[in-house]
Formats: structure tokens, C-alpha cells, sequence
């Protein structure tokens, strides 16, 4: 799994993205008035965007429990690149982030912090979780400009990294892209996640190669959560089943019962499955049985999960801070919490030993973790 995809503050974006759909073109627009901002903090994640944006969001504040956090990550930098900014992904020796008021995608000098590169996208200004969605990997950087509405129209743009020039625009299939949610990259190959399934793309020429479609009721607005990773499409869903479809044959390999009451996201981890829940709560479960259970706030977004530490944006409502939380996936415990210096999060990406996190009022903040 890319760990970029894991940044995707899609869970509260997928919800409005979803009851969007079921709206008229006019209460869309009217929505769109409240929402006009790329990934608001309750995103994707994420919006999730996510909710969703996907975008990873804590909104209920963080409940200690007491602990001690041993370990002190550092802010080392904190600077404007836009009005507004959306998904944040790093690859070809850059940083990607999407610039969501002028519908753009900003390449950034890691060292410098200096943009290099303004490639106009397009999209819907309005988009929920904010326009472009963005991912690098399989020897581009992808892009998906949204239509403004849910009757099809999304296109998706691939980036050569090698001239900043868009070689490829490909519009997705009304019929299996009437949302589109993200795009993401599992085993050199993009992905477009939207309500009816997965659409994997030719990463040379961004053209749909191969359909996974979701079972679900006909009228379903769609699943809970879905992603790409090792090697298949995971899909959470409504009616409290985690199904996983083979990439290659499209076949549903598996179907099995959520064992966490109002789960509604699920990341797979080497120590098992962790999910968050409503109630703000992290849960890691491994052969059906919960290991530990860890409440956050009252909203969990998904986490950054490297190794074997979850990294987690929380708003600490005590302190009136958003600080970024460090978890230790086996344990659940916390070994670290850093106060920000922005409020909100539009998503998180790794570069180098560094997190970049990119925020609602533009600007990007960099974490250092404590070396070993």
C-alpha cells in the first residue's frame, strides 16, 4: 500500500460526497457555498475526504488517559504556498500539493520549499475536499478534476514528472465514475476509487484498463471506505462486511463480518486491522479479536500508518492546539504528541524522515520525528 494513500482524509468527504448525490443540482450549489474551501478539517481526508478527503482528523479533542509521551517530534518549518490547499504527495524528487482555489497542482522543492512548477488542472471549485485529487507514483503524478455534478464527467490528467507537461486527459466512465473519491497507486498501477467500484488505469496513457465493480443493493450510494492495497481492493461496507476483491481477476475473494460495532474506515496493518470507529476510537483487531481499543476524540480520521507507528492529527480541545499524535500500532499507546502551529489538516505525506502536512489556510508544516 502506498503510504500516501494512507493520508487520505476521505471518511467525512466520502459521507458528504455521497448525500451530495442525492441532492439537486440546485441544493448542490447551495451546499457548495458552505463547503467552497478544499478538505474542511472534518475530512480526505477528507470533506473525509474523505471526509474521504478521505484526509487525518481528530475533531473531538484527545483524551489522555494519563499517558506520558516519551518522545518529542519537532516543527521545523512552516510556510504559505496558496490560498487554499487540498492532497499533498511526494515522489520524483518533489512535493505534490494541490492548490484547491486556483485548481492547480504545485511542485515544491523539498530543500527550499520553493514551487518549481504550476500545472493547471481544472476541475469543480466546489468539489467537496476541493479540486484536484492528487497521487504520485507509476512514473507520473495523477491528477483527477472533478465535474460539478454526479452525473459522470470526472477527468483524470496524468503529470510526466520530466517536463511538468500533462500528457494524458482521460474522462472516466459515467457509469462507473458517477463520484469519483481518490486516486491511488497499488503495485505500479493508478486506481480511481468511486462509488460503483475501482477503475485501474494504463500508466502510460491514463486510459481504463480494467473494472472492479462493488456488490452492493442496487440503489447502494456506495461503501463505507474502499482502497487498493496488497494486492486488493478492500471494501467496508454497509451492510457491516469487510469484502476484498482480487486485482487481477476482479473475483470477491472474501466477505467478512466487521467485528467493530460503527466502524467506518480500516487500514491493514502488520499487527492486524485497524479501524476507526464512531465514537472517535481506534481498534486494532487480528483474527477477529480486538487486541486494544484506544479513544481519541470523537471523530477518528484515518491514520499515516508506517511500520509500525500511526500517525494521527488530533484537535486537542483542552488546549485549544491541533497537534499531531504518534501511535504505537501494537500497543495502541501513545508515544508522542506535537502541538501545530495551523489549525486543520488537507493531508500528510512522507519525505525523506519528515511528515509534510498541508492545511486548510494554505500553508505547509513540517515535522521532524526524533532520530533513533
Amino acid at each position: 500500500m502506498s503510504q500516501d494513500f494512507t493520508t487520505r482524509l476521505q471518511l467525512q468527504l466520502r459521507e458528504a460526497a455521497l448525500r451530495d448525490e442525492r441532492r439537486s443540482p440546485l441544493e448542490r450549489r447551495l451546499a457548495g457555498l458552505r463547503h467552497g474551501m478544499p478538505r474542511p478539517a472534518v475530512v480526505t481526508a477528507a470533506a473525509l475526504a474523505a471526509a474521504l478527503v478521505v484526509a487525518v482528523v481528530v475533531a473531538g479533542g484527545l483524551r489522555w488517559g494519563g499517558e506520558h509521551a516519551v518522545a518529542h517530534p519537532k516543527v521545523i518549518a512552516d510556510f504559505p504556498l496558496a490560498d487554499n490547499l487540498g492532497f499533498i504527495s511526494a515522489g520524483h524528487g518533489s512535493v505534490w500539493v494541490a492548490d484547491s482555489k486556483d485548481l492547480r497542482v504545485l511542485r515544491v522543492d523539498p530543500r527550499s520549499h520553493q514551487v518549481q512548477a504550476r500545472i493547471r488542472t481544472g476541475g469543480d471549485t466546489n468539489a467537496f475536499g476541493g479540486d484536484p485529487l492528487l497521487n504520485a507514483g507509476a512514473g507520473a503524478v495523477w491528477a483527477v478534476a472533478r465535474a460539478p455534478s454526479s452525473d459522470g464527467g470526472h477527468r483524470v490528467l496524468r503529470i510526466d514528472p520530466a517536463t511538468n507537461k500533462i500528457t494524458a486527459r482521460v474522462t472516466m466512465p459515467a457509469a462507473q465514475a458517477p463520484i469519483v473519491f481518490d486516486v491511488q497507486i497499488e503495485q505500479g498501477r493508478p486506481w480511481v476509487i468511486t462509488n460503483r467500484g475501482a477503475i485501474a488505469l494504463d500508466s502510460a496513457t491514463a486510459r481504463p484498463v480494467s473494472f472492479i465493480r462493488f456488490r452492493q443493493p442496487a440503489g447502494e450510494p456506495g461503501p463505507l471506505w474502499a482502497f487498493v492495497a496488497r494486492g486488493e481492493l478492500w471494501v467496508l461496507t454497509r451492510n457491516g462486511t469487510l469484502d476484498r476483491y482480487d486485482l487481477g481477476s476482479g473475483r470477491r475473494t472474501a466477505s467478512d463480518e466487521v467485528p467493530v460495532a460503527g466502524a467506518q474506515v480500516v487500514v491493514p496493518t502488520d499487527e492486524g486491522l485497524l479501524y476507526g470507529a464512531n465514537g472517535g476510537e481506534l481498534v486494532l483487531v487480528r483474527d477477529g479479536r480486538e487486541l486494544w481499543r484506544r479513544e481519541l476524540g470523537t471523530t477518528v480520521s484515518l491514520p499515516l500508518v508506517l511500520g509500525g507507528t500511526a500517525w494521527l492529527h488530533a484537535t486537542d480541545t483542552a488546549t485549544g492546539r491541533d497537534r499531531l499524535i504518534e501511535l504505537d500500532v501494537r500497543s495502541g499507546k501513545v508515544r508522542s504528541s506535537t502541538g501545530l502551529p495551523q489549525f486543520g489538516i488537507r493531508g500528510i505525506t512522507t519525505v525523506g524522515d519528515d511528515l509534510w502536512l498541508s492545511t486548510p489556510n494554505g500553508r505547509v508544516t513540517i515535522v521532524r520525528p526524533p532520530s533513533d
